[in-house]
């Protein structure tokens, strides 16, 4: 079995795979966890361009994109840091507010307490929606 462009060859070539590509691609065969992860994580951040780019547009995902989230925070760790604040801002964007705060009462390193404190305040005023995270000036 060939790998790489020798294998593409005839293959329509995808330069920036959508949203769509994506979660087909995830429907597919098994994937070693990494992979899995990464797709799953740039199927999210795909899937948030909606409310990137129109800030006022009401929170909603799709049955597929629920599927994606749900899956992708079971894959993470909450034990690790980084991977604990994916999974509140994901039960934040699926409007479980509850156990977003409940993930970030957990004491964070100092390199972490930025980004924790901006999900829980967007948590605590009940947002949903994608926020565009920035540096207090």
């Amino acid at each position: 079995m060939g790998t790489g462009f020798d294998v593409a060859q005839g293959k329509q070539q995808v330069l920036v795979p959508s949203e769509k590509d994506l979660l087909a691609f995830l429907s597919g065969p098994a994937l070693p966890k990494d992979k899995e992860l990464y797709l799953r994580i740039n199927a999210w951040r795909s899937a948030n361009d909606a409310w990137r780019w129109n800030p006022n547009a009401p929170p909603a995902f799709s049955e597929k994109q629920v599927k994606n989230l749900k899956a992708l925070s079971a894959m993470l760790y909450e034990n690790k840091p980084n991977q604990r604040i994916l999974k509140a801002e994901i039960v934040r964007e699926l409007g479980d507010l509850e156990q977003c705060l409940r993930l970030l009462s957990y004491q964070f390193d100092k390199g972490y307490d930025f980004a924790a404190g901006f999900i829980k305040k967007l948590a605590e005023e009940k947002v949903q929606a994608v926020q565009l995270l920035e540096q207090a000036k």
